[in-house]
């Protein structure tokens, strides 16, 4: 049978598509969502948010405690 492209994107490692989740737009991640529940999970999981957080307020090393505090999902 033939694979779509979602199905290709969701066969690459964890760890990678985490990290390229993390360079995604707030909107991005938003219609990526939209696709499925397996990209769903991986939209809304922290280390996402916590990437997004990072590259968009330029701040290089942020400690989880201080990132715990916020709520910046809704950034």
């Amino acid at each position: 049978s033939r694979m779509n492209s979602s199905s290709l994107l969701l066969n690459l490692p964890s760890e990678l598509l985490f990290r390229i989740f993390g360079f995604l737009s707030i909107r991005d991640l938003a219609v990526l969502s939209s696709v499925c529940k397996i990209c769903i999970e991986f939209c809304d999981h922290s280390i996402v948010w916590k990437s997004l957080f990072i590259h968009r307020f330029g701040m290089e090393r942020i400690h989880d405690a201080f990132l715990d505090q916020f709520s910046y999902k809704n950034a």
